[in-house]
């Protein structure tokens, strides 16, 4: 790439028309900005008569949003090249296999980068059973995930630090971990990280979760926990029928093999 300007498609999605053209618009009338995100149509694989826009209390807006784990997706960023070339990259092995786009989005926040978020949904995107976030490796991106917020915490100036709540962060991914751990069957692993929780109420909380997981049918508890996890994600999505203008988009780049 020798462009100006960086954006990002992943393979099972897309863009709208003028997706491209709107968001060069936004950052040439605003130079102040470095990175502008824009809101996108989500669909669930085989299920193209119903599509999400994710709320708006969702979307990340500062800081204290990205370190509690909220980021926008990877393909409606738009950047200047020199935001890129100043460093801010994947990561590689797990750093770039698990939760990418919100560390570079973390870290690009961390440091000052100037974001800004437009609602218009410019893109359409597929949440697939098979991605990265499929259940057996959720443990993997919550440690992934503890490790990096500690990292970030150590860098942050006094002024930033006191807008957020560190301990509480952790704590909450912590209690995170310890659900993807009983999903994956992990049940002595989640007592661990249970234990590892500094709140004193919601380490109870969690301890609680980690013994009523150890006494239930591991193929029972994971069946319970997934459809809790997936409640919890269809609630941060505002869903509507797909309108006909939208089935026109899908008919003319989706394969075949997906309608």
């Amino acid at each position: 790439s020798q462009g100006e300007y960086i954006c990002f498609l992943d393979s099972d999605d897309f863009y709208l028309p003028n997706k491209i053209e709107r968001q060069l618009n936004e950052l040439r009338a605003h130079p102040e900005i470095d990175v502008v995100y824009c809101s996108a149509w989500h669909f669930r694989t085989g299920a193209l008569d119903r599509v999400g826009l994710k709320k708006l209390t969702a979307q990340p807006e500062g800081l204290k949003d990205y370190l509690e784990g909220r980021n926008h997706n990877l393909n409606t960023m738009f950047m200047r090249r020199s935001v890129w070339d100043a460093g801010f990259a994947f990561g590689e092995g797990d750093r770039g296999r698990y939760g990418e786009e919100w560390r570079l989005q973390l870290w690009m926040a961390q440091s000052g980068v100037t974001m800004a978020f437009r609602p218009d949904p410019l893109a359409v995107v597929e949440i697939r059973p098979d991605s990265h976030t499929v259940w057996s490796r959720q443990w993997m991106m919550k440690q992934q995930a503890l490790g990096e917020i500690e990292h970030v915490a150590s860098l942050l100036t006094p002024a930033q630090r006191a807008t957020v709540d560190v301990p509480g962060i952790l704590d909450n991914f912590r209690h995170k971990l310890v659900v993807a751990l009983l999903l994956d069957g992990r049940k002595r692993e989640a007592g661990q990280a249970a234990a590892s929780i500094g709140d004193a109420q919601q380490s109870r909380k969690a301890r609680r979760l980690a013994a009523l997981g150890s006494l239930l049918p591991t193929a029972l508890l994971s069946s319970l926990l997934r459809w809790g996890w997936l409640a919890r994600q269809n609630r941060s999505f505002d869903w509507h029928a797909t309108s006909p203008a939208l089935q026109a988009d899908f008919a003319a780049v989706q394969p075949s093999s997906r309608h």
